[in-house]
């Protein structure tokens, strides 16, 4: 189906993203997320791209599952890099978030990102994305495509919205969140009822 066909404008027109799908959404565009304009449709609105190495399919699949009904097909595999995508409907409630997280196509934190990323969900997401276990206790995040004062407003709000205290570490990359090892239970408290059991390796083991 073409993807500006009069059957798709029709589909776009019912779509309003759910609580759910904007928490999925919000934590997939800190992590790896892609919100780009679908040029086929003259740049006039944004779509999300979900795209993980093979090794993550189920994961790919999970949130293919809660955004089924902004997609046109199903995941594919991507031999090139070895991964697993898709792409929903190009649409105003993704230009909408794309403004606000991205500059001249490179990915920001908006300043009233505190009001955005409220959502355990959210969090849960963006640790499935980018976090790594740091030693048995410890939890980290990728962060390396993100400005020091860009990192230092994501902390600010882990703290405001979650009170999850973090540090700032150098890889040799560039920079992470650390979320220290004191920090593990309330981590879990929030996070560890959502991540996917294929995801539990990235969580602290609890104190």
């Amino acid at each position: 189906m073409a993807t500006n066909s009069k059957e798709v404008r029709q589909l776009r027109g019912t779509l309003s993203l759910t609580s759910i799908q904007r928490a999925v959404l919000i934590g997939s565009v800190l992590g790896d997320g892609c919100l780009s304009y679908n040029r086929r449709e003259g740049r006039i609105n944004s779509r999300l791209q979900i795209a993980h190495s093979v090794k993550q399919r189920p994961y790919v699949l999970w949130k293919y599952q809660i955004f089924s009904d902004w997609v046109l097909s199903p995941p594919k595999y991507v031999s090139a890099n070895n991964s697993w995508r898709f792409r929903t409907l190009s649409h105003p409630e993704f230009t909408a978030v794309h403004k606000l997280f991205y500059r001249d196509s490179r990915k920001i934190i908006p300043l009233n990102i505190n009001s955005i990323f409220i959502e355990p969900m959210s969090l849960a997401i963006w640790i499935m994305d980018d976090g790594f276990r740091k030693g048995e206790k410890g939890l980290s995040l990728s962060t390396h495509c993100f400005s020091i004062e860009e990192i230092e407003l994501l902390r600010s709000c882990l703290y405001k919205n979650f009170l999850l205290e973090t540090t700032i570490h150098w890889d040799g990359k560039g920079h992470e969140i650390h979320f220290p090892s004191r920090m593990a239970s309330k981590l879990l408290d929030f996070v560890g009822k959502i991540i996917l059991p294929t995801m539990q390796y990235k969580l602290p083991i609890a104190p």
